[in-house]
């Protein structure tokens, strides 16, 4: 019986996880998926109370197929089921725990750490005068949608550098004036987030 709590519980974790752990994995997988990743992100709501939702429904249609079985009031099963009950509610959290605040943040750390190389050479080389834009992004919900953001941003033609922080809700992108507008960099931003420029500055003043 623990065992089907448990994998009940696991099922309801994956799925409050879905989106994160879909960005994820769509990131990882290519360019090609960018905008999809970082757009599925912004419906970590849904999937958090879709998850929650299959546990309690588990939970509940547990509990009428034992009142069935036994005749039994509701009131009595929840104190004879209590067990399957709180092994369920536990490894949900557990998994949704596991997946949200270990997983997602190592890995999105991992591949934002990489060195880009190219990225810093096209700083240095540019003949242009650079700009360096800073917006604020609204709607992210975990580090995977900052992420994709950032890498959306970088596939951009007249980008040269993104740097895209969940924490601070904050997007700091170099660009090339002669190659790409303002206002075509904040359209790169995938939807659904809401995107406001909060400075801009070039680089140059300060070389």
């Amino acid at each position: 019986m623990e065992v089907l709590a448990a994998v009940r519980g696991t099922l309801g974790g994956l799925i409050s996880s879905a989106c994160c752990l879909g960005s994820l994995i769509l990131l990882l997988i290519g360019a090609g998926n960018l905008a999809l990743a970082a757009s599925i992100g912004a419906y970590r709501t849904y999937f958090i109370l879709a998850g929650v939702a299959f546990v309690l429904l588990s939970i509940a249609s547990h509990l009428r197929k034992r009142a069935k079985q036994c005749a039994c009031s509701y009131k009595q099963l929840l104190t004879s089921e209590s067990r399957f009950i709180a092994t369920t509610i536990a490894t949900f959290a557990v998994i949704f725990g596991l997946i949200n605040f270990a997983v997602i943040p190592f890995v999105t750390a991992s591949v934002s750490k990489e060195p880009n190389k190219a990225v810093a050479s096209a700083i240095h080389s540019s003949t242009s005068q650079l700009r360096e834009l800073k917006l604020k992004v609204d709607d992210m919900t975990c580090e995977s949608c900052a992420e994709a953001i950032e890498k959306s941003l970088l596939q951009v033609n007249g980008v040269v550098k993104a740097d895209v922080s969940y924490a601070e809700g904050i997007a700091v992108v170099v660009y090339d004036p002669s190659i790409i507008s303002q206002r075509k960099v904040v359209e790169s931003v995938p939807e659904p987030y809401s995107v406001k420029v909060l400075s801009e500055k070039i680089l140059d003043e300060e070389r």
